[in-house]
């Protein structure tokens, strides 16, 4: 007898492949749920199937769930149904489990099959239950052939048909007895700590994984708050305003900003979710003129490609983790000649495993550098140096580690010179930023900050660290023209009526003059780009 077969889709429900099969279905599967998602709408684009999935995983396949409901025949299996909740709008049938196969089927749309299927019993957990009396058939026994009838729309050519048995069953299963469902362990917390320490040869094997031609900078911090993300979009615009091509990389898994800071909103541009579950690092990459059309008008373009982090709508920490960003990586380093990294905050805890596995070994590969941020805050300053000690015991070099002192307030001033000292014997200081209001205002407005005298030219000095580029990378000056953006945001609005319009230099000198002065030296000599003129005088003390 020919054997056709019809195919059913399965998310989180590992234990229905076997019996399915068994039957003459084909299950479409896969053991992380939006990678089961995508290929179940692949395979609802040529016929028609019923889709059976676990309550348990629809927050993780929530953003498909609207379109795979409006195209399939959607049955929820769940031990408790009253507490299903679903979004507006979608509509679709709950199993009550424990139960038997042949009622699963029938919720789905199949109908016909025999007694032996009909009283296999699927337990809370979604598998088989392997409680059966053994009852021997007898040897000349000869089932009729049986076939699965579907009542739903199907075509006749895909009507599911039992294989011939070759032989005669050999147990009858026992009905479904409801017995009280296993004890729930919450292993929450066994689930968000997830941490495994690389081995020296794994360190090694990370590392020659991600190695490449391309210069890498990873912008890292010890506390939140600090302007990693405003500098990590700064940085990429300015080396890619230099001519180079650049790579901007959101590996803040779970709160990933830089989506927001370039105001390219959550849309339908790919991310570092595309990239995983299609094992093709290229496919999480949106081009330059990508981002720039998912920007306003008014805004001026992005100089650079980047790699977005998952959107909240589909946050898979299973799918998307170092792994993915290890294959990304090293894509990235053999086609751009800079990768800007912003990654999430260097907790002493390694949550999931992103430093151990991920920024550790990238720091330890030729031609990387670690670009740390931080404010003048106690908190902040502990650890930073708690983490640089740290990275510098692991073989990351002291001299491939720089560092910013961000939102610096000016009634602050007096100490930093010491907390820059400390922090100076672990890594090299490129420069402090005072918080100022044509920085935030600039930010807010979803621009980049690169060309913001106080806060573009500590950025120039960490480009001219990591290129050697004196010329492409000369700090700005007093006459340096900058985009509108950048005027003081409290500045009253000018006069409507028309008047002669001014020179370049006149009309924005309000904003390049705030904190210009001529760099100052530090004690062993050194010029570092400081933002205001108050750190040159205490340098001059």
């Amino acid at each position: 007898m020919t054997t056709n077969t019809a195919p059913i889709g399965l998310v989180g429900l590992p234990g229905l492949l076997e019996p399915f099969s068994q039957i003459g279905l084909t299950p479409i599967h896969n053991e992380h749920p939006p990678t089961a998602v995508v290929a179940i709408q692949q395979a609802l684009e040529t016929a028609s199937f019923p889709v059976l999935l676990h309550e348990e995983t629809i927050p993780r396949i929530i953003a498909w769930l609207p379109a795979l409901a409006h195209t399939a025949h959607v049955v929820i299996v769940s031990t408790d149904p009253s507490r299903v909740e679903l979004p507006e709008g979608i509509t679709a049938q709950v199993a009550d489990i424990p139960t038997s196969l042949g009622e699963l089927l029938t919720i789905s749309g199949y109908s016909g099959f025999p007694p032996e299927i009909s009283e296999i019993a699927i337990g809370p957990d979604g598998h088989v239950w392997t409680e059966a009396t053994q009852t021997p058939t007898p040897p000349d026994a000869d089932p009729a052939p049986t076939q699965l009838q579907v009542d739903h729309s199907t075509p006749a050519s895909e009507q599911v048909v039992p294989p011939e048995p070759q032989e005669p069953p050999a147990a009858v299963r026992s009905p479904v007895t409801h017995a009280p469902a296993p004890a729930v362990v919450d292993d929450t917390s066994a689930r968000r700590v997830r941490t495994s320490w690389p081995d020296e040869s794994a360190l090694l094997a990370y590392a020659h994984e991600m190695s490449g031609p391309g210069t890498v900078i990873v912008l890292w911090s010890a506390k939140g708050g600090v302007g990693k993300t405003t500098a990590s979009m700064s940085l990429a615009q300015l080396l890619g305003s230099s001519g180079g091509s650049t790579l901007l990389v959101d590996a803040n898994i779970g709160q990933g900003d830089i989506r927001s800071a370039t105001r390219v909103g959550e849309g339908s541009l790919p991310s570092a979710y595309q990239a995983a579950y299609s094992e093709d690092p290229g496919m999480g990459v949106v081009s330059a003129s990508r981002l720039n059309a998912s920007r306003s008008l008014k805004l001026e373009p992005l100089k650079f490609a980047a790699v977005l982090a998952p959107s909240d709508l589909v946050p898979d920490p299973d799918l998307v983790g170092p792994e993915t960003y290890r294959s990304i990586i090293a894509h990235a380093r053999a086609n751009y000649d800079y990768v800007v990294i912003d990654t999430q905050i260097t907790e002493s805890l390694d949550r999931n495993n992103m430093v151990g596995h991920f920024i550790l070994p990238l720091l330890l590969t030729t031609n990387s550098y670690g670009l740390a941020l931080t404010d003048p805050s106690p908190q902040a300053i502990d650890n930073l140096l708690s983490r640089l000690k740290f990275f510098a015991g692991q073989g990351v070099p002291e001299q491939r580690q720089l560092f910013l002192m961000n939102r610096v307030q000016s009634c602050s001033t007096k100490d930093v010179p010491g907390m820059v000292g400390a922090i100076s014997q672990w890594a090299q200081h490129v420069g402090t930023i005072e918080e100022k209001a044509n920085i935030a205002g600039t930010v807010h407005q979803g621009r980049p900050a690169d060309r913001v005298q106080e806060f573009g030219n500590p950025l120039r000095e960490v480009a001219l660290s990591i290129s050697g580029d004196a010329v492409a990378f000369a700090p700005l000056g007093g006459d340096t023209q900058a985009p509108p953006s950048m005027l003081d945001p409290k500045e009253p609005k000018k006069s409507k009526k028309p008047k002669p319009p001014k020179k370049g230099a006149d009309l924005f000198a309000d904003a390049d003059q705030v904190g210009a002065s001529e760099p100052a030296k530090s004690a062993t000599g050194k010029v570092t780009m400081t933002s205001d003129s108050v750190f040159l005088r205490l340098f001059r003390r």
